[in-house]
């Protein structure tokens, strides 16, 4: 009996304190929330409101519908692209079937800018077949050449 007296009251001592310590944490959490923060910081409440006052302040206005001329006769994709040798040639294609590229200076420029360059090289010495077909890159720096 008094070994049953002795697991009940060291149960209910490790409940009492384990209670005692979330209290503790948690009252320590809520009192010390706002410790630290300054007046720019905003509760929800305010938040929402201000959400709401910038919402109310949004008009929506409709206007009619402009008629303007649509032009509906057929171009080629092939007038609107410019002039390829107007780009300068960062890495050549080293077989027939070849793949063109065109980058910024960002990708395909000098130095450390020039990762894409790397990896086309990279490629190209790789020996890549499609279908059989031996596959190579070629890469346009998209700077014109005047």
């Amino acid at each position: 009996m008094s070994s049953k007296k002795n697991l009940l009251t060291i149960v209910l001592s490790l409940l009492l304190l384990g209670i005692g310590v979330f209290v503790i944490v948690y009252g320590g959490m809520t009192l010390t929330k706002d410790i630290g923060k300054s007046n720019q910081v905003v509760s929800k409440e305010k938040a929402q409101q201000t959400l709401q006052d910038t919402y109310n302040d949004i008009t929506v206005k409709k206007n009619k519908p402009r008629k303007a001329l649509v032009d509906i006769k057929k171009s080629s994709v092939k007038d609107s692209l410019p002039d390829i040798s107007k780009f300068s040639v960062q890495v050549q294609n080293s077989t027939t079937e070849f793949i063109e590229i065109f980058s910024s200076p960002e990708k395909a420029g000098p130095r450390k800018d020039g990762w894409l360059i790397e990896i086309a090289k990279d490629f190209n010495n790789a020996g890549i077949k499609v279908k059989g077909l031996l596959n190579s890159l070629i890469i346009y720096n998209q700077i014109y050449l005047f």
